[in-house]
């Protein structure tokens, strides 16, 4: 867990058990945290794959899982066991994160709206 303050919370939301999960620049490296509300305490912490977090970055899907970008990578965090699975990764290719949308997840990059469809 984490037991130093985090310095910054890029992103955050919450699975259907009512945990929330963030991203974070935590001493000199990028997290994914979990944090029960109701216990008011981090319970979990783990790197995050390559590249810093995205402001806005992590988003709960209709499948249960939590999506999330950092600037190098979309990966998804299996809630039930904390593993998580890059799932596109490309050196920064990510800029702003962006909803998903059916089958397809947008995002931008300078001034493009792009979309990652069937990863």
């Amino acid at each position: 867990t984490l037991d130093t303050p985090i310095h910054t919370i890029n992103a955050l939301t919450v699975d259907p058990h009512g945990l929330l999960y963030g991203t974070a620049t935590y001493l000199d490296q990028s997290v994914l945290f979990v944090f029960d509300a109701k216990k008011q305490a981090f319970i979990h912490s783990m790197s995050l794959p390559v590249g810093q977090p995205l402001d806005g970055g992590l988003q709960t899907g209709p499948d249960g899982m939590i999506y999330g970008f950092t600037s190098s990578c979309f990966y998804q965090l299996n809630p039930s066991d904390l593993s998580i699975t890059p799932l596109v990764e490309q050196t920064e290719a990510f800029q702003m994160a962006g909803p998903m949308m059916g089958d397809a997840v947008f995002f931008s990059k300078k001034h493009e709206v792009k979309k990652l469809v069937g990863w």
